[in-house]
């Protein structure tokens, strides 16, 4: 009878141990979502307070496309960014072709929208605004466009140096 108890207790603690195990584990995973998620978003923020000093000292990311020749461009991730960045090319005469992102409508703001698996039109460059994701789209990107592909960052960097 005593082994029988002492088999049982042993159980319930294995079990218990178990489940214990489980819910760390996810609330591990949890937590490192939030602190990428969290990381993700800071960086997005100093990045938009970069691109507003590079503007107040004249600045412009359009005035860049100019200079290297890039009068039309494509737009990867139509998020926060890429819809700012929008506003501000076509109002300082550069041409978006099209707009790219996973989560794609048929339009924004009439521009079109393709996914990135899309058969994609030409433009002189794509700008890629999901800054986190650079390298892995611009290898997804490498055999479909014929064009450069220009991490967001590095644009903003470039004109903070000039």
């Amino acid at each position: 009878m005593m082994k029988r108890k002492h088999s049982c207790i042993l159980m319930w603690q294995t079990i218990l141990a178990v489940g214990l195990a489980c819910v760390l584990l996810k609330t591990k995973r949890q937590l490192y979502s939030e602190k990428k998620n969290v990381n993700k978003y800071s960086d997005l923020y100093k990045l938009m307070a970069q691109w507003i000093e590079a503007a107040q000292n004249g600045q412009f990311i359009a005035e860049w496309l100019k200079k290297n020749k890039y009068m039309s461009v494509a737009i990867y991730g139509m998020s926060l960014i890429g819809e700012r960045l929008y506003v501000e090319l076509t109002d300082r005469e550069i041409q978006v072709a099209y707009g790219i992102d996973r989560l794609s409508r048929e339009y924004l703001d009439g521009i079109k929208m393709y996914k990135p698996s899309d058969v994609l039109p030409m433009a002189d460059a794509v700008i890629v605004t999901a800054i986190h994701d650079f390298e892995e789209i611009k290898e997804q990107l490498r055999g479909k466009v014929n064009c450069p592909i220009i991490s967001f960052r590095d644009i903003v960097n470039e004109l903070l140096i000039q």
